[in-house]
């Protein structure tokens, strides 16, 4: 999935891990991910309270852990199915950062504690408005390469049925 990841979507994924290793937890969550959006610059309105309520929903962590893998809890996982899904719902080949944004707002472990102090409703209003997609671009070959795209992956996919 990750290789469907924008540079920053991506980027987004490693530091949330950093930000997991960083407050001594064992897991990334929902709350890491949108963390380490965050440290990529302020896509979000009030982006200083969200990382503050975050944190404080998180607390502290118990243990130091290592520099190896740190797994993903279910929410975290749900997320980024999320952002793959609406990602393919509209057609579009990459998940952008925004993308991941949108999915983590719904999680319970994120909603929850940004309701408390702000209007999330207008938190993911901000949020899709700051989300670029191809048909927004202002270059219309954006489109035609994704049109382009699809047809050759159908092909690749006739091709394959047939050697088999």
């Amino acid at each position: 999935m990750f290789e469907r990841f924008s540079d920053q979507a991506r980027r987004t994924v490693v530091l949330a891990q950093e930000e997991s290793r960083r407050l001594g937890h064992r897991v990334v969550g929902a709350p890491h991910l949108l963390l380490g959006g965050l440290s990529l610059g302020d896509p979000l309105p009030h982006g200083d309270l969200v990382r503050t309520a975050l944190i404080e929903a998180l607390g502290p962590g118990q243990t130091q852990p290592d520099g190896g893998h740190i797994p993903f809890t279910p929410g975290a996982k749900a997320s980024l199915e999320r952002a793959l899904r609406t990602v393919d719902g509209e057609h579009r080949e990459e998940i952008t950062r925004h993308d991941l944004l949108l999915a983590l707002l719904d999680q319970p472990e994120v909603a929850e504690p940004l309701e408390a102090v702000l209007d999330l409703d207008a938190l993911r209003a901000a949020v899709a408005a700051a989300r670029v997609t191809p048909e927004r671009s202002t270059n219309g070959d954006t489109e035609v390469l994704r049109l382009l795209r699809e047809i050759v992956r159908r092909l690749d996919a006739i091709e394959a049925r047939l050697d088999h």
